[in-house]
């Protein structure tokens, strides 16, 4: 396995990254609906359903999860090396800044 990082703003690049983020959205909406209304008396009464949702939902893959924290490797003591920013022309009239995201002509 080889790590890489997403470029941002690049949907293509996040599938297996923002798939998880919709499936849980997804499954919140569904307990909304099952539940009958979105209101709820306290700030806490809220989150202690979300809990009770997410840990639904979490429960299903535990068994991988386990599996591969078995596996992890201890984070490194100090940050990587990050890529240095490039300042690239398309053309002469377009040039594009990877440091601020921006774009001129």
């Amino acid at each position: 396995m080889v790590p890489t990082r997403n470029n941002k703003g690049v949907s293509h690049e996040n599938g297996s990254i923002e798939s998880p983020h919709g499936h849980i959205k997804r499954r919140i909406e569904q307990a909304l609906i099952i539940r009958g209304n979105n209101n709820f008396d306290t700030i806490e009464l809220y989150q202690s359903w979300l809990d009770t949702v997410v840990v639904s939902h979490n429960r299903r893959n535990a068994k991988e999860f386990e599996f591969e924290r078995g596996h992890l490797q201890k984070l490194p003591m100090y940050k990587t090396t990050e890529a240095s920013p490039i300042l690239t022309y398309t053309n002469k009239r377009f040039r594009y800044n990877f440091e601020n995201e921006s774009c001129s002509t």
